[in-house]
């Protein structure tokens, strides 16, 4: 994945979990992770797994 595809996910990832009022705690919490794990992704500074994008996008209600 190229580096601005990458900025763009997290930045989506970080919009939509505010604009649905939730915490970094509460999207750790319904994924299964930590709430800095959380923070390092929304920052670009880790690499997440497809299965981590499915549990994200499903807690924020994406479809595709």
């Amino acid at each position: 994945m190229n580096q601005t595809m990458a900025v763009q996910i997290v930045a989506i990832i970080r919009k939509l979990r505010t604009e649905q009022r939730l915490t970094q705690q509460a999207l750790a919490d319904e994924i299964g992770s930590s709430f800095s794990f959380v923070g390092r992704v929304e920052r670009g500074e880790s690499n997440v797994t497809l299965e981590t994008i499915i549990k994200i996008s499903n807690v924020l209600k994406l479809s595709f």
